[in-house]
């Protein structure tokens, strides 16, 4: 007989919460700018695996729940 998967088994197999790495570049003549990638990536990944905005654009996760 097969085992039946619940959302609970792969819940249990995942991070609460990623780790991730965020960088911000300031600059004068333009918005602030923050990139956000995991910190193991590399090469043709990294280039793939990132988001960038201005910083004013993001919001703290639990003030908006």
């Amino acid at each position: 007989m097969d085992e039946a998967h619940t959302t609970d088994d792969v819940a249990d197999d995942v991070q609460a919460e990623p780790e991730l790495i965020s960088v911000v570049v300031e600059d004068d003549d333009a918005p602030d700018q923050c990139t956000i990638f995991h910190p193991e990536s590399s090469g043709v990944d990294r280039m793939s695996q990132w988001i960038t905005a201005e910083t004013d654009l993001f919001v703290d996760l639990y003030s908006v729940r």
